[in-house]
């Protein structure tokens, strides 16, 4: 396998606080009651599934039995967590980077292009259904099966279809999931095989008593730490007084650096290949009203668009809300990082990024590391989390001064490319929060 670099930011001296919302949905009673119907089921439903911890351990047997290895490589989107790339690097496999339309579709020519020039046979395509939004891939399973190319369908981020029209699932010859991102369970991961592609033939490993017993545990603690309305609403009045306070150069700023990588990550465990997932997540998901989750996120993210339609220095990434869609996080694209992001994370705003990710030339990628933010839009969000979040965004849009332009800023990233153009590329040597699959 060749090494491949890593662009890592480290927030280690940045001292930033606990979020004050939490990222990932609780076990609370809401989520039991009734709902409007809202048509949608699991991706693979009725369709034989592999239980894993993550889904990271699903995609390591997914390339796998793709023939990903020393003979074969991977192909992979440019926009990327780390541990979508982990599973490759463990099976000694070279890793090639595909850039993305700015609405993060595949951009088609560039995986011919990846695919010519690979120093190895490309033997999997994983293409990502970002934040739950589907990707239109027939196209591309029309190419890979022309090339012999297995292609791998990352529901990571996208766990329900529409039961009228379900289209999450089924073209790849794969599909993982990551259940554990949408509901309170604090593991599980899905493999989806399509009908003319093989299982894994071992049944998986049983996590075991002890594992089992985690899963509960920490599905309850995760609820008692839900913040009390009271103690947020007096914060959510003292936010004027810390932003006036803040001193934007004074912030402690985040260090970068490049990582030559032949190992895994820290958030890839070897052990846990082939390890089964609980039992209690399973239960646990079981239990869970999927009319209430489904409405209740749709309910959230609509809420953060429209919010975010009248503040200044950001926008939503998807802005319209599809009626086959449930997301999982809301992607706010900011144009300030510096000081916006370290201004929000001062305040304990729940974010995530993507800013562990590997070189490549696609300038989109590079810059939504830094500009596009996950934010929480899960069914547990009560609507004094909603208030809380959204008054710490809009005060820190309009209230934080940017002290002079994003010099950084490429000229043909505007925002006509953000509705939807083609992507643009440029070789860069540059390559806090992770949410990882």
């Amino acid at each position: 396998m060749n090494s491949i670099e890593f662009s890592v930011f480290d927030p280690a001296g940045c001292q930033f606080p606990d979020p004050r919302i939490p990222y990932l949905p609780r076990l609370d009673a809401p989520m039991f009651r009734a709902a409007p119907k809202a048509g949608f089921e699991f991706v693979g439903f009725r369709r034989t599934k592999r239980s894993y911890t993550r889904g990271r351990y699903a995609l390591f047997d997914a390339y796998r039995l793709a023939g990903v290895g020393p003979q074969g490589s991977l192909l992979a989107p440019a926009y990327h967590c780390r541990t979508m790339l982990d599973a490759a690097v463990r099976l000694d496999g070279d890793i090639n980077l595909y850039q993305l339309h700015a609405n993060l579709a595949p951009d088609l020519a560039s995986i011919h292009r990846a695919v010519a020039r690979a120093a190895s046979p490309v033997r999997a395509l994983l293409v990502t259904h970002y934040f739950g939004f589907v990707q239109e891939l027939a196209a591309i399973k029309s190419y890979c099966v022309e090339q012999g190319i297995t292609l791998i369908e990352d529901c990571s981020h996208a766990l329900f279809n529409s039961c009228a029209q379900p289209r999450l699932g089924t073209l790849g010859d794969y599909t993982i999931a990551s259940p554990y991102k949408l509901f309170p369970c604090e593991e599980g991961g899905w493999l989806i095989p399509g009908p003319t592609v093989a299982m894994p033939p071992a049944p998986g490993r049983s996590p075991g008593l002890k594992a089992e017993l985690r899963t509960l545990y920490n599905a309850t603690h995760r609820s008692r730490t839900h913040p009390q309305p009271a103690l947020l609403e007096q914060d959510r009045r003292s936010l004027d007084q810390r932003i006036a306070a803040f001193d934007p150069p004074a912030f402690a700023r985040g260090q970068e650096h490049v990582q030559t990588a032949r190992t895994v990550s820290k958030m890839y465990d070897p052990r846990e290949e082939g390890l089964a997932g609980t039992h209690s997540a399973r239960w646990l998901m079981r239990l869970v009203n999927l009319q209430q989750v489904t409405h209740q996120r749709r309910a959230n993210y609509q809420a953060w668009a429209d919010y975010a339609a009248t503040l200044p220095h950001c926008r939503a990434l998807f802005p319209a809300l599809p009626d086959d869609v449930v997301p999982y996080m809301f992607p706010l694209y900011i144009e300030h990082p510096d000081p916006h992001f370290y201004a929000l994370k001062q305040l304990g705003m729940p974010i995530w990024r993507w800013d562990e990710m590997a070189l490549s030339d696609c300038t989109l990628s590079r810059r939504y590391r830094f500009h596009l933010l996950h934010l929480p839009c899960h069914q547990s969000l009560t609507p004094a989390d909603l208030q809380w979040m959204m008054d710490a965004v809009g005060k820190v849009m309009r209230g934080v001064r940017v002290a002079q332009a994003d010099t950084t800023r490429p000229a043909d990233i505007t925002a006509t490319a953000l509705a939807g153009t083609g992507p643009t590329s440029t070789p860069d040597p540059r390559a806090t929060t992770r949410d990882a699959i």
